[in-house]
């Protein structure tokens, strides 16, 4: 009863990309044990990835462009906006697609904004109109973990917007933010829109 479900979909999307799988059993009073499946790779050992809180090194994208961060998860917000300032960023962290309204309805300047899709109260795809109504210069890069099947159902298609799937790492993530900024115009693509009703 506190939880949004997001993490066992995160974790099929994980399991997804890498070309595994997920079993599940359950049995009452016993339990439910959840089985994960990944294929053996044979260059696994040696890689490594970026920590989320590190400083950037000589060469790495960054800048210190004004970022909103729109991600209802506390603790995802927190690493994300932690990783963007690290590279030089301004980021304001917010937890909802009606804060992040708020934000730039006051004026504050922003160069990009960074949202989630599926949200509670606005969706990606509403905070992507109501931004449109108000600034249709200002891109946006929207990163999710659920699945393409969820994202066509909140009317947005991967293929068509700047898009990033969770989890991503730290050079992933910096480096398409530099490729938007760095766009003539600065305009992120407009999504194709697709009605959820069935």
């Amino acid at each position: 009863g506190t939880g949004n479900g997001l993490g066992l979909a995160t974790v099929y999307g994980i399991l997804k990309q890498a070309g595994g799988h997920i079993s599940v059993y359950s049995e009452i009073g016993r339990g439910t044990p959840f089985n994960f499946y990944l294929p053996r790779t044979a260059d696994a050992a040696g890689r490594t990835e970026m920590p989320i809180a590190s400083t950037p090194s000589r060469g790495k994208p960054g800048g210190d462009e004004r970022i909103l961060l729109v991600e209802d998860n506390g603790e995802l917000r927190e690493a994300t906006g932690g990783l963007l300032a690290a590279y030089g960023y301004q980021v304001t962290a917010v937890e909802s697609g009606e804060a992040a309204l708020e934000v730039i309805d006051r004026g504050t300047p922003i160069d990009l904004v960074v949202s989630d899709v599926v949200m509670p109260g606005l969706s990606g795809k509403d905070v992507l109109d109501r931004i449109r109504e108000r600034r249709a210069d200002l891109p946006v890069l929207f990163i999710s973990g659920y699945t393409d099947n969820v994202i066509f159902r909140h009317g947005l298609l991967a293929g068509e917007l700047d898009f990033l799937e969770k989890p991503f790492a730290a050079a992933r993530l910096t480096a398409k933010v530099r490729e938007i900024l760095d766009r003539p115009g600065k305009t992120s693509s407009a999504p194709t829109t697709q009605s959820s009703a069935r």
